[in-house]
C-alpha cells in the first residue's frame, strides 16, 4: 500500500491502517511509512477493540484490502457493513469473488491496483456496499439461499420437498 501510495494517481490521497500486531512490529511499520515520506499521508491505528473500528472505517471513503496474508474476509465485511466501497487485488486468496461486484466496489490485478483506487474514490456514490450487506449476509439470508440451494437440488433429482430447513 505504501507503493500505490507513492504513485502519481494516488499522491493526494491518505490512508488509515487499522490492525494487529505486536508493538516492535507496529513501530517498525510505523519507521518504514515515515522512509516512504509517507507520514502527512498515512496514519496507523493498531491494537483497538473491535468496537472502536467502526468509528474509525466511518471516517474513511473507500477500503483497500490487498494484503495475501491478512484476514481480508473479516475487513471486506467491516468495509461493506460501513458503506465503504472495497478495493481488492484479483490475487487475494481466500475471497468470493462475487462479494466484489457493482454495488460492493472493485477487483483489479496488482497492476492496475492504483487506477482501481482511484476510481473508486473519484466514483463512491455509485456504490451501495450497504445495501448489498444487508441483503445478502446474516443468518436469515444465509439460511434463505441455503434452503434455496437445498430444495432446487431435492427438485432436480426428482425429491418431494415438503418443508424448509428454517421456518
Amino acid at each position: 500500500m505504501l507503493e500505490l501510495l507513492r504513485q502519481p494517481l494516488l499522491s493526494k490521497a491518505t490512508a488509515l491502517f487499522i490492525g494487529r500486531g505486536d508493538r516492535r512490529n507496529v513501530d517498525a511499520f510505523k519507521l518504514q511509512i515515515q522512509a516512504a515520506g509517507l507520514a502527512s499521508r498515512a496514519t496507523v491505528k493498531d491494537n483497538l477493540l473491535r468496537l472502536e473500528v467502526p468509528g474509525y472505517l466511518a471516517q474513511c471513503k473507500i477500503g483497500v484490502q490487498i494484503s495475501l496474508h491478512e484476514n481480508g474476509c473479516r475487513s471486506i465485511t467491516e468495509f461493506l457493513r460501513s458503506n465503504l466501497p472495497c478495493v481488492i487485488s484479483t490475487s487475494m486468496a481466500g475471497v468470493n469473488p462475487a462479494i466484489i461486484n457493482t454495488q460492493t466496489g472493485l477487483a483489479a490485478p496488482d497492476r492496475d491496483l492504483a487506477r482501481a483506487i482511484s476510481k473508486a474514490l473519484a466514483q463512491r456514490e455509485k456504490f451501495a456496499p450497504r445495501d448489498w450487506f444487508l441483503a445478502h449476509s446474516g443468518s436469515v439470508n444465509s439460511s434463505r439461499m441455503l434452503n434455496d440451494q437445498l430444495k432446487a437440488i431435492f427438485l432436480e433429482r426428482g425429491y418431494l420437498w415438503r418443508e424448509d430447513i428454517v421456518p
